[in-house]
């Protein structure tokens, strides 16, 4: 059998035809393979990143649940700091405090804040700051060791200012209103804490009571 020019043109087309075919339906099965070996691997990463997803997610609530323990506390202790400060004005930064400033609002929805702590000399801080403190009062006892300080400072976002003093002989208590007087000029709305010393400083004192 003979072909002419054009019989033979057609035929190695058709090969090239073939052959293309060919290396198309191998490329296909090597991509698929490698395709699969790529989709195991994403499987194996998703199964370990849902894993530690659930881990975290365990840790947070735990975590949260221990935070919401401590803010339905109804009678908070004082906040203890190791150090004695008798300046009326004193200057926080970043690096080194002269005095703990309390960074938690108190919930007036809990009730009264509850005062009960005692020091050997050091300054001791109402560990939350209130708002609204005009008309609000205050009941506090000086335990029998030494006359104490009660200041009742204004917690600005650099200067924190001691607004009103009031003196308390060992043994005694006293009860005061808060009146917009005490506050030396600051804003009604403002933030507000309690500072404890004994007086003279550096003796031993305790201090316990409310406010509300």
């Amino acid at each position: 059998m003979s072909f002419n020019a054009e019989g033979v043109e057609i035929i190695a087309k058709i090969r090239i035809i073939d052959i293309v075919i060919d290396f198309t339906v191998q490329l296909c099965k090597v991509l698929r393979r490698r395709m699969e070996k790529i989709m195991l691997k994403l499987k194996k990463i998703l199964s370990v990143t849902l894993a530690a997803i659930v881990v975290l997610g365990m840790n947070t609530t735990a975590f949260a649940k221990q935070v919401s323990d401590i803010d339905t506390v109804n009678t908070p202790s004082v906040h203890y700091a190791d150090d004695i400060n008798g300046y009326e004005e004193f200057i926080f930064n970043d690096f080194v405090r002269t005095t703990d400033e309390p960074i938690s609002k108190w919930d007036w929805g809990k009730g009264a804040y509850t005062v009960n702590g005692s020091s050997n000399s050091a300054t001791l801080y109402s560990n939350y700051y209130f708002k609204d403190v005009v008309g609000r009062t205050f009941n506090f006892n000086a335990g029998s060791s030494n006359r104490i300080t009660v200041d009742l400072v204004h917690k600005g976002l650099i200067i924190q200012s001691v607004v009103s003093t009031w003196t308390i002989d060992a043994g005694s208590s006293k009860t005061v209103k808060i009146k917009e007087s005490d506050l030396d000029g600051k804003a009604t709305d403002a933030n507000y804490y309690f500072r404890f010393n004994s007086n003279p400083l550096g003796n031993r004192y305790s201090i316990s009571g409310t406010f509300k």
